[in-house]
């Protein structure tokens, strides 16, 4: 199954070759919804970051891109403290306001 083994790490490596046509459909499926997901995610940023004039700190440029590509789960934790309004509603799972 494996078509190539790199005798560094150790790590089986598979090429287009060896997959099923089911697989690479899945595999770019997987792919386009990466990225569909960082393209959201990095345009939202951007703009919780202009309207609540939060500056960049690191990555000057590409923070909206690097954040949610790299530690997505932190990206949206961000995201939601700045745009929810916790005094007025308490955080709670499912609720009508959605906080």
């Amino acid at each position: 199954m494996w078509a190539f083994i790199d005798p560094i790490i150790g790590i089986g490596w598979l090429l287009p070759s060896d997959l099923s046509a089911i697989e690479l459909v899945y595999l770019a499926f997987i792919i386009v919804v990466a990225l569909f997901w960082i393209c959201v995610a990095s345009i939202t940023r951007r703009y919780i970051r202009a309207r609540s004039a939060i500056p960049e700190t690191s990555c000057q440029g590409c923070e909206d891109f690097c954040c949610p590509t790299w530690c997505g789960c932190c990206a949206v934790a961000q995201m939601a403290r700045h745009t929810a309004d916790y005094e007025t509603y308490t955080a709670k799972c499912c609720s009508e306001t959605g906080l």
